[in-house]
């Protein structure tokens, strides 16, 4: 479509008024732009790219970063607390175990945040795939039998504490998904002022029935 097409003329603003428009329209056009991510597998969406796109990133970034570590300080603050106190009611034995962490102490935190619904069906496959699916459905594949096996090893021990499975059943019953990173192995890791890495790379298995 020509660029004329986007811009209006306004008998107040006049010829001036359009030419300083469409100009900057032009110089947007030309240094707004969008490139390959900065994931080194192209797995991610495209990514800010050119002069202004490149500004505007690294200036989101820096917002982030900001408001990030004024979250991290204070929930440090809140899991020394936290953790101690269920420590002593008997630590985590158990997968509800943990939404006592959240009862009197990060419940709060974030008010608008959904934990009660997270917390109320954590181990329904629904929300898992709703969490999961949603976040970065192209990372996360189903290893299929006969074709695919297991990256790295689980002990069948661990595995049945989880699933009562091992990962091979698992594997043969086709309930095993993969989400990896190591697309990310050649990143730089970023760090955030007061925090750890920013990048991470590797992979997490886990087994939901489809």
């Amino acid at each position: 479509m020509s660029l004329d097409y986007t811009l209006a003329y306004h008998p107040l603003s006049g010829a001036s008024g359009y030419a300083s428009r469409r100009a900057k329209l032009l110089y947007t056009q030309a240094n707004y732009l969008y490139g390959p991510d900065i994931n080194v597998g192209g797995q991610q969406p495209w990514y800010p790219a050119g002069t202004l796109g490149l500004a505007t990133a690294a200036d989101d970034t820096t917002t982030l970063g900001n408001e990030t570590i004024a979250w991290a300080e204070l929930l440090t603050e809140r899991m020394q607390k936290a953790v101690p106190k269920n420590l002593a009611s008997g630590g985590f034995k158990t997968l509800s175990d943990y939404t006592k962490l959240y009862n009197g102490t990060l419940d709060d935190l974030i008010p608008d945040a959904p934990y009660p619904g997270i917390l109320e069906n954590m181990d329904s496959d629904f929300l898992f795939s709703s969490l999961r699916l949603c976040a970065e459905p192209w990372s996360l594949r189903r290893l299929k039998p006969g074709s695919d096996q297991v990256s790295f090893p689980v002990s069948d021990g661990d595995s049945r504490k989880i699933s009562t499975l091992t990962t091979s059943e698992l594997l043969a019953a086709n309930r095993l998904f993969y989400v990896g990173y190591t697309s990310q192995a050649g990143l730089q890791p970023y760090r955030l002022p007061g925090l750890g890495r920013g990048l991470t790379h590797g992979g997490r298995w886990w087994d939901r029935s489809s």
